[in-house]
């Protein structure tokens, strides 16, 4: 019973939309030539638009079984007693169309709603942000600054599941005979294309948020056991920024991991690791989203407070970021994210010259660059490795020393490093990914 009702209910749909569709080539036909009566009178635009948004809205009210009313451009086409013709004729864009006609609200009004929509994104995005993330801003500072030297290993662009495992076997036996006095890991310790805006996404998932956070803990772990007295900072990239901004919706995408808590998730209290995050996350659209990250600065200073050396993820790309970065800054200084290698120098009478570095990455070249470059990548000069850096704070001078990862071999100081067959085969695996 219950299915021939169904059936019978159908059926009378049916004859209706047929008669609808029926009617409305027959009201077509007869407004055939209005856009040659209009061109003719000219007058006639103002009461033909009314008649127009009318039309739609009556086609906009026409209930349909699933999907609900519409007022598409296809939907008009098939029961609008007007041409389309027409309409792009009076109104130029179909959007254009249906907010004179009411249905959709007018561009200011959509601007004023986007705004205040962004307004409150950010403010959500900021208030998680002061609770789980900006309070490990300097945490845990071991490094106090006297008028005796002190070094730095700095190292950035590790991209996880893309960093270059022959990099990471060097840079933890660096870390390991030299005791560094700090470690910077300057940005992108991890990738996240899951959370990217990127089309083309490099790597295509291999690991998971939870896989990923666990890589970049286990990095740390491993310095932190090389090297128990060393002032270690996460500089928060970009990369490091999508997790931040997604944990703050909240989503239940984001159920699997271990928390939603970002320090939590990262064990910075477990590490006795510290962040370097000066933004304040207000950042309701993309352009504001790379100053928050052009914030996540340090200048460490010498014991009168005069700037001594500056590390930034970076943030100036283009020609020459390198020297803008300098120009920005004009302290000594290295930036990572453009992974080419640079050094520039400039300074002023009361500065001095100050060097700025650019540092290469520590993810594989070809690896990280599969996603987003055409072509051989060579041409953009990306290589692999860090740097040492020793700080004179008594004379104001640095000196900086490249633990330079080839193919092959690594070179720093006088030592030699080779690659191994299981960090061949892991490269291997990385590149057919």
């Amino acid at each position: 019973m219950i299915k021939k009702t169904s059936i019978a209910k159908k059926k009378v749909r049916l004859e209706k939309l047929a008669k609808l569709v029926s009617d409305a080539k027959s009201e077509r036909a007869k407004n055939k030539n209005t856009i040659r009566d209009l061109r003719e009178d000219p007058g006639l635009a103002n009461d033909l638009k009314e008649l127009l948004c009318a039309d739609l809205k009556r086609v906009s009210e026409i209930p349909r079984a699933i999907l609900g009313p519409s007022s598409s451009r296809q939907r008009y086409r098939e029961l609008g007693h007007y041409s389309t013709s027409l309409v792009t004729f009076l109104f130029g864009m179909w959007a254009e169309f249906q907010r004179q006609a009411g249905i959709f609200p007018s561009l200011a009004t959509r601007q004023v709603e986007r705004n205040i929509s962004k307004t409150l994104r950010a403010q959500d995005i900021a208030r998680y942000a002061d609770e789980h993330v900006k309070p490990w801003d300097g945490a845990y500072n071991k490094l106090k600054v006297t008028r005796k030297p002190f070094t730095l290993q700095i190292g950035g662009d590790f991209h996880s599941h893309f960093c270059n495992p022959f990099a990471r076997r060097v840079w933890h036996d660096v870390n390991k005979s030299l005791q560094p006095n700090g470690i910077r890991y300057n940005g992108d310790v991890v990738d996240f294309p899951q959370l990217s805006t990127h089309r083309q996404l490099p790597g295509h998932f291999p690991l998971s948020l939870q896989d990923e956070i666990d890589w970049g803990v286990g990095l740390f772990a491993q310095d932190r056991r090389a090297n128990p007295l060393a002032d270690m900072k996460l500089l928060i990239g970009n990369h490091d920024n999508r997790l931040i901004t997604a944990l703050a919706d909240h989503s239940p995408v984001f159920s699997s991991l271990d928390s939603m808590n970002f320090a939590e998730l990262f064990k910075l209290d477990w590490l006795e690791m510290g962040l370097v995050c000066r933004a304040n996350f207000l950042n309701p659209s993309h352009r504001h989203k790379k100053v928050d990250i052009a914030e996540n600065w340090e200048t460490i200073c010498d014991p009168d407070g005069v700037p001594l050396w500056t590390t930034v993820h970076g943030f100036l790309c283009g020609k020459d970021s390198a020297r803008k970065h300098l120009t920005r800054f004009m302290t000594h200084g290295i930036n990572g994210h453009l992974h080419d290698r640079q050094m520039v120098s400039g300074g002023s009478y009361a500065t001095g010259v100050k060097h700025w570095h650019q540092a290469p990455a520590m993810a594989h070249p070809r690896a990280i660059a599969a996603g987003y470059i055409a072509g051989p990548i060579e041409f953009n000069g990306w290589s692999c490795g860090f740097a040492f850096v020793t700080l004179y704070p008594a004379t104001g001078d640095v000196q900086v020393e490249w633990a330079q990862v080839n193919e092959e071999i690594a070179t720093f100081r006088d030592r030699v490093w080779r690659i191994n067959r299981s960090e061949r085969d892991q490269i291997q695996e990385m590149l057919q990914i």
